[in-house]
């Protein structure tokens, strides 16, 4: 009579370690994907709160633009980073009140004057107003002269603000730093208005005068017109040749940016004429925020020029092709993934009006996240001409 030893058969082995292999690669997996879910959380997190607190500073800006004489309201396409970006100057009204603002305390508020008809020369010179403060009747609209405007609307209840961006050492190509700044009184010497105040993000000027808002940039511009485009429209717009819509510049003075930057310049002697300015009905404002120092991804094998597969080291983390948005940022180079395949996608080069460039190993590939917004400022001043004054 035989009997059975106890213990386990090579085949009942094998049979275990390969279902113990199993479950290892699937608690493993498990694993990652719970990671990737943790930080891709994290990540959106982090770019919504970057991005309420660009949106919010920017609204409260562009809504409170001021219309009236020694108005300013000027956005410029400049290069940086590796595609155009919007360059943002305004004179806008004082937020809250003389008693909460510390700077309109420390600059003082003056009551704008009104004219009387006694204030009111008979000769045909300029017209007067009355000393400033004295309580005499309201004044009820139209043009006081040349030599009382800065009267009517004392510099001292405004002020310049300046939003630019930046491309700084510390981070990697296409990562930009947004900066803003405010001075008051309005259009005083040295200001953002000044000689010395550059048309593009001159990197120098912008952090001497500037303060840094936020990092990890990908993309910010400004569209000024009668209508903000749609998803669809944007798309078109930004690859498109530099301000081919008329939509990403504009200059309310019409004497500030030259005619081949916006069409409605005039000339330097419109910068006098505050009568004839210009301001747009509704403005949009795309900004595409990235995560700085923790790209999505990063490229495992060059991209050349004229070669269109992206290969990374987490293809997952890649936009899917049912995704609204397919944009990548590779060193700064915006690319559309068109189809996936092993190790990462297939893509389109040079979105953006981006420079398409040679990519080496170990370059971050930032996905980032977009966000829209729609302003409409205190009024809209359509073109203004001879006929129409």
């Amino acid at each position: 009579m035989s009997r059975r030893t106890s213990g386990l058969s090579l085949v009942e082995l094998l049979a275990a370690m390969a279902l113990l292999g199993t479950l290892g690669t699937l608690l493993v997996q498990l694993m990652r994907n719970s990671f990737d879910l943790y930080h891709a959380g994290e990540r959106s997190g982090q770019h919504l709160a970057s991005a309420s607190t660009v949106l919010g500073l920017l609204e409260d800006d562009l809504a409170n633009i001021h219309t009236g004489a020694g108005g300013r309201f000027v956005v410029s396409a400049t290069r940086v980073g590796g595609g155009p970006q919007s360059m943002i100057r305004l004179v806008r009204a004082l937020p809250q009140g003389e008693s909460e603002h510390p700077v309109l305390r420390s600059a003082g508020a003056r009551p704008a004057p009104v004219p009387t008809p006694e204030s009111q020369p008979t000769d045909g010179s300029a017209r007067g107003l009355p000393e400033i403060g004295k309580p005499e009747a309201a004044w009820t609209g139209g043009d006081p002269g040349t030599g009382a405007r800065e009267q009517l609307a004392p510099p001292a209840g405004l002020m310049e603000v300046c939003w630019a961006l930046t491309q700084e050492d510390v981070d990697p190509p296409g990562v930009l730093t947004l900066w803003r700044g405010v001075r008051t009184p309005a259009l005083a010497q040295g200001g953002f208005f000044g000689d010395d105040a550059p048309a593009g993000a001159d990197a120098a000027w912008v952090r001497r005068n500037l303060s840094p808002v936020v990092t990890g940039v990908l993309l910010l511009r400004v569209y000024a017109g009668d209508s903000v485009p749609s998803i669809e429209d944007e798309a078109a717009l930004l690859d498109a040749p530099p301000n081919a819509s008329g939509r990403e510049t504009w200059d309310s003075t019409r004497a500030l940016l030259p005619p081949e930057q916006f069409a409605l310049a005039r000339g330097p002697a419109s910068l006098a004429d505050e009568r004839d300015d210009v301001f747009p009905r509704r403005l949009g404002i795309t900004l595409t925020i990235g995560t700085p120092g923790r790209p999505e991804a990063r490229l495992v094998r060059p991209l050349r020029p004229g070669e269109r597969e992206l290969v990374v080291d987490e293809p997952g983390r890649l936009p899917r092709l049912g995704d609204r948005d397919r944009l990548v940022s590779v060193g700064g180079e915006w690319c559309e993934v068109d189809d996936v395949v092993a190790g990462g996608a297939r893509v389109a080069r040079g979105r953006r009006r981006s420079e398409v460039g040679e990519h080496a190993p170990g370059t971050a590939v930032n996905v980032g996240k977009t966000y829209r917004l729609t302003v409409r400022p205190p009024t809209g001043r359509a073109d203004y001409t001879e006929t129409t004054r």
